[in-house]
């Protein structure tokens, strides 16, 4: 463990990131762990890697998938709050906090986001451009056609909508099944209600994009971009596309 520990340390200051990479000892690690706004994920990883800009993030990923064993964890805006999910234990997190940048091309009606960004951000860049509309999502309902389809099924919904989200936590898989049904019930309830008063707006978010087309496109990306399965094999967190079955 150790010797993996160093290893990655030294390829890290061989690619030119001794002045982002972050030890335990330094103020800026510590920093960087005390930063997690939720206390389950403040983990302590061997070293932070906090880039400015994608080549360094580049430079991070070259370093350690090039070194045997060694696992990394990536954290973007800091949105998920359990273990593991944007640091880790025995391995390296590439810290992408510094990477906020917001900018909107006019010409595609597209909206680039950098991953460090958090929402308040984008809200606040968006708005002054008077792009922000249901979810801060203008430019997937603007573009459904060139950008890949219907991205949020909501080219339809001219007026404000309430979208109800239920997150039901359980301790095994016996009592996961039961939820799962009970949601599904409760789910059916509502659109029955939303119905009958003629408010029912029809869009249903499913988180991680769940049908064979979806489940097939992604996986095709992954084998374009991602050929050897780094990022199925060396983050231990996280949902895992080869890991679902089509």
């Amino acid at each position: 463990m150790d010797q993996n520990r160093d290893t990655i340390i030294a390829k890290l200051r061989e690619s030119g990131l001794d002045d982002v990479l972050y030890q335990p000892g330094d103020d800026k690690y510590d920093t960087r762990v005390a930063s997690y706004w939720s206390l389950s994920p403040r983990l302590h990883p061997w070293a932070f890697v906090q880039p400015w800009d994608t080549d360094e993030v580049s430079k991070a990923v070259k370093a350690i998938v090039t070194t045997e064993y060694v696992k990394f964890a990536l954290r973007g805006g800091d949105h998920t709050c359990y273990a593991g999910s944007n640091n880790i234990e025995s391995g390296v997190t590439i810290d992408l906090s510094l990477l906020t940048k917001t900018s909107y091309n006019a010409d595609t009606g597209i909206a680039h986001v950098l991953p460090g960004t958090r929402w308040t951000d984008v809200y606040d860049h968006e708005g002054r451009e008077g792009l922000v509309g249901v979810g801060g999502f203008t430019s997937f309902i603007k573009n459904p056609v060139t950008r890949g389809g219907n991205m949020l099924g909501l080219e339809n919904v001219t007026e404000d909508s309430v979208l109800l989200v239920m997150d039901i936590m359980v301790p095994d898989k016996e009592q996961e099944i039961a939820s799962f049904l009970f949601v599904q019930a409760a789910i059916k309830d509502m659109e029955d209600y939303t119905k009958s008063i003629d408010g029912a707006v029809a869009f249903r978010y499913l988180s991680y994009c769940n049908g064979t087309e979806n489940i097939k496109k992604m996986k095709d990306a992954a084998a374009k971009y991602d050929r050897t399965g780094v990022f199925q094999t060396r983050m231990p967190e996280g949902f895992k596309i080869s890991k679902v079955k089509s």
